[in-house]
């Protein structure tokens, strides 16, 4: 008896409803629309929906190509690669809300959860699937908002298990031909395209290389390589979304956490518990592989073959993972696969015939492990469990009613990362910036963003400039800058705080407009803690 055949049926059923439990754990949280994409991405299927119902293709050209939400910057030509997850997000929400767009998101995760599973189940063995599964979960979960990235995993999930099923003579041909007309889905949807022909390609060349003798399967494959590859012109923008997905970060004046190294991260002081569990995982994939492959004379030329298929799986989305933490993600969900099978492979044959003993070993050790990181970073797991649930957090359009019911007009001066919340709440109003550093010259953040915030001089230039009427402010934002700015505004004269809750705080300059207002709601400076 071998790991495949310890798990019975309903044991397997059992084991996989433990694990979808444990994932969406999780993915049940309540959006912070204050600092998340979502309200823009609603925005964009909005304004995109009415103008192809209308016909207004200028309009369509501009939401899609320009910096449209803007006016420091409208004309800055930017290529809107999530265009099309914008209409679904939009979709979704006029039917049910932001509650509608948190189960779409928890179901597509969980069902790209479970089609690595049962790939990494398949190639290994419920016996060590199951507990790699449970260790990489906290590492596939680094990234629970909702976001169009969502999709982009539930395609690589599909390629994977439609390239390697084929490979391994599971299922027909003619489902490689759905490949390329879900790759024009997923070049309107995400900026992860790419990973639809890296794949094809690396299980097309692997065919090349070491199935020499099967030219059916390799014409097919070669087929779904070139075909995918000419589906990614299928867009808007044609060859330009091809060549922004490589270049974008040229044009990227703002430093944000998610594209950070992990190296750097660490080094700088970031408590999450997942850059430590992703050196775990690392190492524990190495490992394998190089056991798997030191014991590759004890299986068959293909196993070679497909070690060598799930090794440059394993290390090259290692390396992504690495390089930026928002690829935590992605590595974490081919770890468990290339995980699992190459364990399945670097263990000597007489644990393979006690199965009870890796699983239980496998099982004890990932529970040892997450029991321990997550106690000593506690702080991952309070706000997993202080946000849990579905739709908004609590309270956080308050900010937008009090803004629209007192007629606060702009033009508006706001921070980073509440622009989509403002696109969002307070269209068709424009935003002094939106967290989007693509649609801005990079010169904009460098030259005028962040010093307007540290020197009163800049500020007072930009005020002339565009005559601010209020400021708008997410307080979390603990950027050095922000806190300086903030702190200036609130010694400032010229500017009365009037509305301040657990996200946002407001200000209305003091001009014969805003004087009722001011009158009634002005929060006094001693409230801050200013006594002067």
């Amino acid at each position: 008896m071998d790991t495949h055949q310890y798990f019975t049926r309903n044991a397997r059923w059992i084991a996989i409803l433990l694990l979808l439990g444990w994932y969406g754990f999780f993915l049940v949280q309540k959006v912070d629309l204050t600092t998340s994409d979502l309200g823009r991405h609603i925005t964009n299927g909005s304004v995109e929906y009415s103008a192809l119902t209308t016909g207004d293709m200028t309009l369509f050209h501009d939401v899609l190509g320009t910096n449209f939400y803007s006016y420091t910057d409208p004309g800055f030509t930017t290529v809107n690669h999530h265009w099309g997850t914008g209409l679904i997000f939009y979709a979704v929400h006029q039917l049910g809300g932001f509650g509608a767009l948190s189960i779409l998101f928890i179901l597509i995760s969980l069902a790209t959860f479970l089609i690595f599973f049962l790939i990494a189940a398949r190639e290994g063995g419920y016996g060590i699937a199951v507990p790699v599964a449970a260790l990489v979960i906290p590492l596939i979960a680094e990234r629970v908002e909702v976001r169009p990235e969502g999709f982009s995993y539930l395609f690589a999930a599909i390629f994977l298990w439609v390239l390697w099923n084929y490979h391994r003579h599971r299922i027909r041909a003619r489902w490689l031909f759905a490949l390329p007309l879900l790759q024009v889905l997923w070049v309107n949807m995400h900026i992860y395209f790419f990973l639809g022909p890296m794949l094809a390609g690396i299980v097309a060349v692997g065919a090349l290389f070491f199935c020499r003798q099967e030219r059916v399967k390799i014409r097919n494959l070669m087929f779904v390589f070139v075909g995918t590859s000419l589906a990614t012109l299928i867009n808007p923008f044609g060859y330009r979304a091809i060549t922004y997905a490589f270049t974008i970060f040229n044009n990227y004046g703002y430093r944000l956490v998610e594209n950070q190294t992990l190296w750097f991260l660490w080094n700088y002081g970031f408590g999450d518990p997942n850059i430590v569990l992703y050196a775990g995982v690392a190492l524990l994939m190495l490992l394998a592989i190089s056991g798997a492959w030191y014991r590759r004379r004890a299986w068959d030329f293909d196993s070679s073959a497909e070690l060598a298929f799930f090794a440059f799986l394993g290390i090259g989305f290692g390396v992504a993972g690495f390089l930026a933490l928002r690829n935590i993600t992605l590595f974490g969900l081919f770890a468990l696969p290339v995980l699992s099978f190459a364990l399945h492979r670097a263990l000597p044959e007489k644990y393979l015939h006690d199965p009870e003993l890796v699983f239980l070993i496998g099982t004890t050790a990932a529970a040892c492990g997450l029991f321990f990181l997550y106690h000593a970073y506690p702080v991952k797991l309070q706000a997993v469990r202080q946000n849990f649930g579905i739709g908004l957090q609590p309270n956080v359009e308050y900010s937008m009613d009090f803004l629209k019911a007192h007629h606060i007009a702009g033009p508006i001066f706001n921070n980073y990362d509440i622009g989509g919340f403002l696109i969002y709440e307070n269209a068709p109003e424009k935003v002094f910036v939106d967290n989007r550093p693509e649609a801005y010259p990079a010169s904009f953040f460098a030259d005028t963003y962040i010093p307007m915030q540290e020197n009163d001089a800049l500020w007072q230039k930009e005020l002339a400039a565009h005559d601010f009427n209020a400021i708008v402010f997410g307080y979390h934002d603990l950027t050095p800058w922000s806190q300086q700015f903030l702190s200036a505004r609130l010694h400032d004269a010229d500017w009365a705080p009037v509305y301040i809750d657990g996200y946002i705080i407001i200000f209305v300059r003091r001009t014969p407009q805003n004087a009722d207002l001011i009158r009634q709601y002005e929060i006094p400076r001693s409230f801050f803690g200013i006594t002067q």
